[in-house]
């Protein structure tokens, strides 16, 4: 800036600097982008794996070509849902490590 410029100006263009530094810092710090695409992954196998299991599609079709029963079914799935959720907290163990790891780093 110049030094015979509006004073008014030189403040709001400082305190905007600010703020996208600080608007950058904790987006980085956050990983806003990172955990919504996590979650939204999870979401759609968990989806995926509802429909097949009603539809008694791919795995829980059949065992041995005896079709598989409702309880069965309904077994399969909720195993497969609790390893989804399980790597999800890894996904989300890994995000908050790698931050906190910066972190220490930088100290």
């Amino acid at each position: 800036m110049n030094e015979g410029a509006n004073k008014a100006l030189s403040i709001s263009t400082a305190a905007l600097s600010a703020l996208v530094g600080i608007s950058a810092g904790v987006t980085g710090y956050f990983k806003f982008r990172e955990r919504g695409y996590n979650l939204q992954s999870t979401a759609d196998e968990i989806e995926k794996h509802y429909n097949a299991s009603q539809f008694m599609l791919d795995e829980y079709a059949s065992q041995n070509g005896v079709p598989l029963a409702e309880a069965d079914r309904l077994r399969l799935f909720a195993r497969y849902i609790e390893r989804l959720k399980e790597e999800q907290r890894k996904r989300e163990l890994q995000l908050e490590q790698s931050s906190s790891s910066r972190e220490e780093r930088a100290s």
